[in-house]
């Protein structure tokens, strides 16, 4: 079947699309094939890269494609080769590309005061953000015409923006990617439309392809784990009104999402108004 409707069979029947997050994953996935009925060479896994996922650079906010201020070029961003995660802005239009990183261009800084600086030094991407962190902020964002046409009104030369991507960077259960195995020469975008994976049960490697083509399909069950971990808080507020308790969770919580663990359910068990256990 497809990737999308591989991913609805197994959220219907199963948990998700396989997710691989380690060399461990990757070898019990690899020995499920063993005493197969079907000669099962390939089969798609839970990565795919969302094209959609976009940030800016200056205060790590999140771009929503479609939904924010943009002014791409007609077919932009087209993610060419598979390489293309930043974004810069043309001198002759003001057009936004999405690039590789890797290329050298001059850049636009913004500092504290809001205002646009103009970096004539040309530089890789992350050169320039390490270059408008140092001198100013952070590389320029943009949330309206307004900012886009001061920035233009700086320029003399095609720079660097701070929008810019992480592909492959999330798996199809909204899991964060820590491990990856692609076949030499992959991810490649080839003919610019492989968003999805395939993992290949041979050589136990990845290969980029088009969600549309049809291949068999890997799918993992909900494994319920339940763990326990104490801390011990050194706090003048009274950890046993009821308020109190619901602000630490809260705090704890954002903590957890934001080292990118999800999907948990803490409970608070104050004992002798010292020692908390929470329990996830």
């Amino acid at each position: 079947m497809s990737w999308t409707d591989a991913q609805r069979y197994c959220r219907e029947q199963f948990h998700d699309l396989a997710t691989i997050d380690n060399l461990e994953d990757l070898e019990r996935l690899q020995a499920s094939r063993k005493g197969s009925d079907y000669d099962i060479d390939t089969a798609w896994i839970g990565l795919y890269d969302d094209r959609t996922r976009w940030q800016w650079s200056y205060g790590n906010q999140d771009y929503k494609m479609g939904q924010d201020y943009d002014n791409w070029r007609q077919t932009e961003p087209n993610n060419a080769a598979g390489v293309e995660n930043c974004t810069m802005i043309k001198i002759n239009s003001g057009l936004w590309l999405d690039v590789p990183c890797y290329g050298e261009l001059n850049a636009v800084c913004i500092n504290a005061e809001g205002n646009y600086i103009y970096v004539q030094e040309i530089m890789t991407f992350d050169k320039a953000r390490e270059y408008c962190q140092s001198k100013h902020t952070e590389l320029a964002s943009v949330r309206d015409a307004t900012e886009d046409g001061k920035i233009y009104a700086v320029m003399k030369g095609t720079a660097w923006i701070g929008l810019h991507r992480i592909p492959w960077s999330h798996w199809s259960d909204g899991s964060r990617t820590t491990y990856l195995n692609w076949k030499t020469g992959q991810p490649n975008n080839a003919r610019g439309s492989q968003n999805c994976v395939a993992m290949n049960f041979i050589g136990a490697d990845y290969d980029d392809m088009n969600c549309e083509e049809l291949h068999y399909v890997a799918c993992q069950e909900l494994q319920k784990l339940r763990s326990t971990f104490k801390l011990k808080i050194s706090t003048k507020a009274d950890m046993a009104d009821p308020e109190v308790q619901r602000q630490f969770l809260e705090q704890l919580s954002a903590k957890m999402a934001k080292e990118g663990v999800t999907g948990v359910q803490l409970h608070l068990v104050v004992k002798d108004g010292q020692d908390q256990q929470s329990e996830k």
